[in-house]
């Protein structure tokens, strides 16, 4: 995401370019953190659609139920003055809406604490009504897949520079590189002074030493031609005025239940798909056997954008998963959008739900608590609207005294409330 004169930029954001000079215009409680807090807060307190409605049938309601409570009153006035009052006061208390009213808010609210319990956090309104409804959810790899612990596991050279001088020299580069794949290169030893370094977000890191240029980075941004790796590695290429010099092998581990959680989505009826900037060789070995229905390799942070925008032009509505910097404009432009919550700040803050867990099982609570969330409110809603439809004819007939209105009205609302509650299990 790019900055210039008089743009705003976020507390914990990360200057991957040239350097700036920022002014601190707000203080702490307006930081980001503070920031995602006010917003959970404001998504519990504000309403998605279907609650809306609700509230909008618990208006006409009223309004219904006071006419049908004054043409009572008028019917057994004329007929038994005796019973007018305490049969308007039968129909009043029975047909209370505090169990419509309770319908949905009482569920919402069980199932925000639940993800909030298992380390998933809200952050907008609408979240948990749009995961009912999206087609297809498309993964980052890196980071998100993965736990994005990168470790060197072995060094290939391809002239003749010494292991130790290849990678001082990888070290020296991606020390400008905010890529969680840069923590793989992290050293303590004497580095190299480059004449002048250049980030491609998302593909790799160049730099100039005299007449000399360096890359390190993907097989496509250093324009070498994919090799295999041993076992599940990722391969980083360093080229020396385009001629390649060697090799890094990176390891990543999956995230916990993955493949579990992906199965679920799949057998749900969900498009799964991989976009990632990895090469096709490397994300093959890293996500064989896994439930993905398309993958896209090589993917800069624009293709990924547009991949988005085009599926949701032709009607799809999409959630997108990631963790870094250069996922922020995907994460902005999807329907419904998940951060991790180890990735960088400018992706949480673009994102519409944070993943304080490192455990990926919390993709399979949030849809799976998404679905049985509306299933309840649908539940809720029926069981208020029929037990009013059955107890009105009843009271209003004086079939019912106010004591049995009471209970009746009371065990209604416990139901619903009950019944939200199954939602915390």
């Amino acid at each position: 995401m790019f900055k210039s004169v008089a743009s705003d930029v976020y507390t914990g954001s990360l200057n991957v370019e040239q350097t700036i000079t920022i002014c601190v215009t707000k203080t702490h409680k307006h930081n980001l953190i503070s920031e995602i807090i006010r917003l959970q807060n404001t998504a519990q307190s504000s309403k998605p659609k279907i609650a809306i409605l609700a509230d909008k049938i618990s208006r006409y309601f009223v309004l219904t139920l006071l006419i049908i409570s004054a043409g009572t009153y008028l019917f057994w006035l004329g007929h038994d003055p005796d019973k007018a009052f305490w049969i308007t006061l039968s129909v009043l208390v029975a047909t209370c809406p505090c169990a419509l009213s309770l319908a949905t808010p009482t569920a919402l609210t069980c199932a925000t604490s639940f993800l909030s319990q298992r380390g998933i956090l809200i952050r907008k309104e609408h979240v948990l009504e749009s995961l009912t409804k999206v087609d297809e959810i498309a993964f980052d790899k890196t980071g998100t897949l993965t736990k994005g612990v990168f470790t060197l596991s072995n060094i290939k050279s391809d002239s003749g520079m010494s292991e130790d001088e290849l990678l001082r020299t990888a070290v020296s580069l991606e020390q400008y590189s905010t890529h969680p794949i840069a923590s793989a290169f992290k050293s303590n030893q004497d580095k190299i002074q480059f004449d002048k370094t250049e980030n491609h977000i998302g593909l790799g890191i160049s730099g100039w030493i005299g007449d000399d240029s360096y890359k390190i980075g993907s097989a496509k941004f250093t324009q070498q031609i994919s090799t295999e790796s041993d076992g599940k590695d990722i391969v980083v290429y360093l080229t020396k005025n385009s001629q390649l010099i060697a090799r890094f092998y990176i390891q990543d581990e999956m995230r916990d239940n993955v493949a579990m959680t992906l199965d679920y989505i799949a057998e749900s009826g969900l498009t799964v798909t991989l976009l990632t900037g990895d090469n096709e060789n490397n994300t093959d070995k890293v996500t064989e056997g896994l439930a993905i229905t398309n993958k896209k390799t090589s993917q800069s942070p624009e293709s990924k954008l547009a991949y988005i925008n085009q599926q949701q032009a032709q009607g799809k509505l999409m959630l997108m998963v990631g963790d870094g910097v250069n996922d922020a404009p995907v994460l902005s432009a999807a329907t419904v959008s998940v951060a991790m919550g180890d990735g960088s700040d400018l992706a949480k803050n673009s994102a519409d739900v944070v993943l304080l867990t490192t455990d990926f099982i919390a993709m399979k609570y949030m849809l799976a608590t998404a679905t049985k969330t509306y299933k309840i409110i649908k539940q809720n809603l029926m069981w208020a609207l029929g037990y009013n439809s059955l107890i009105l004819p009843l009271a209003v007939s004086g079939s019912v005294p106010p004591y049995i209105a009471v209970i009746g009205m009371s065990l209604s609302s416990l139901l619903v409330i009950g019944n939200s509650l199954r939602l915390l299990k």
